[in-house]
C-alpha cells in the first residue's frame, strides 16, 4: 500500500514562547548566570536567538516577526518562618475552644443534674397481689361497717324511702316502661 501524506501549509501563525528568566541568563553551554547585568543581558539575547532558530527549524516559519521568546518573570518566594505542627493546630483550633469549653461546661453540668435526679426517684415498689387484696377487702368490710351504722341511724321511713329508691332502680334497669307508668300511678294517688 501507499500511502501518501497531504502537505499542510501554515498560514498567518505567530508563535510566542517564553522561558524562565534563570534559564535564558545562562549559558548554553552550562555554568552559572552571570552577576553582571550587562553580561546576563548579552547572554539572554544569544539564547533568545538559539531558541527563535530551533523554532524556524521545527515549524518552517521564516519571518522572525511571527516568532517571539521572551523570559517569563520570575517571582521570588517570600521566605516564610517555618511554623511547628501545634502552632498550626492552635492556629486553626484556637477560634473554637471558647464555645467547645462552653459545651463542656453544659455537658458536665446536664450530666451532674442527670445523676442527682436519678439518685433522688423513688423506686417502683411491687407489692404481692395477695397484699393488694387483703387491702381492698379490708377496705370494703369498713366501707360496709360504716354503711350499717349509718342505716341504724335511720328511722323506719328513711329506711323504706331507701328500698323503694333501690327497688325503682331494679326496675328502671329491667323495663323502663313499667317503671315510667307506675311512677306516674303513684303521682296520681298522692294529688
Amino acid at each position: 500500500e501507499n500511502v501518501v501524506k497531504a502537505r499542510a501549509e501554515l498560514v498567518d501563525v505567530t508563535i510566542t514562547m517564553t522561558v524562565p528568566y534563570n534559564y535564558l541568563a545562562t549559558p548554553l553551554k552550562g555554568g552559572k548566570a552571570p552577576e553582571d547585568d550587562a553580561e546576563a543581558e548579552k547572554i539572554i539575547q544569544q539564547n533568545i536567538k538559539h531558541y527563535k532558530e530551533m523554532i524556524k527549524n521545527a515549524t518552517g516559519i521564516t519571518d522572525d516577526s511571527k516568532i517571539s521568546v521572551g523570559p517569563k518573570p520570575v517571582f521570588e518566594k517570600e521566605e516564610m518562618p517555618e511554623e511547628s505542627v501545634v502552632t498550626t493546630i492552635w492556629q486553626d483550633f484556637s477560634p473554637y475552644l471558647g464555645k467547645a469549653f462552653i459545651a463542656i461546661i453544659a455537658f458536665g453540668s446536664l450530666l451532674l443534674v442527670a445523676s442527682f435526679v436519678k439518685k433522688n426517684i423513688p423506686k417502683a415498689q411491687q407489692i404481692p397481689i395477695e397484699e393488694i387484696e387483703e387491702k381492698i377487702e379490708q377496705e370494703v368490710a369498713k366501707e360496709k361497717k360504716d354503711f350499717l351504722a349509718e342505716l341504724g341511724k335511720l328511722d323506719e321511713n328513711e329506711m323504706k324511702a331507701i328500698q323503694v329508691k333501690d327497688r325503682v332502680q331494679e326496675m328502671v334497669g329491667e323495663n323502663s316502661e313499667n317503671a315510667a307508668g307506675l311512677l306516674k300511678t303513684w303521682i296520681n294517688k298522692e294529688e
